[in-house]
């Protein structure tokens, strides 16, 4: 009973260490898109940040971010 319970544990193991993995493309491709995204909002003029109410400066804050920097719940 011990060596079925030990096996139990090792998948149980395993499969925490796996789900972790298979989250790292979708954490790269949204930080990948958040750059993106930063960097086109850095680019707009007045009128384009106008059209979507973001004031310049704070098109410019959000753009200088890092790509790393994203709520918790963007990359779960």
């Amino acid at each position: 009973m011990a060596n079925t319970h030990s096996l139990h544990s090792a998948s149980v193991t395993a499969s925490r260490g796996f789900s972790g993995l298979t989250r790292l493309p979708r954490t790269l491709i949204t930080m990948i898109s958040v750059a993106r995204q930063r960097q086109a909002l850095g680019q707009l003029d007045q009128a384009q940040l106008n059209d979507i109410g973001v004031t310049f400066k704070a098109a410019q804050t959000e753009s200088t971010r890092g790509f790393w920097d994203v709520p918790a719940h963007w990359t779960k």
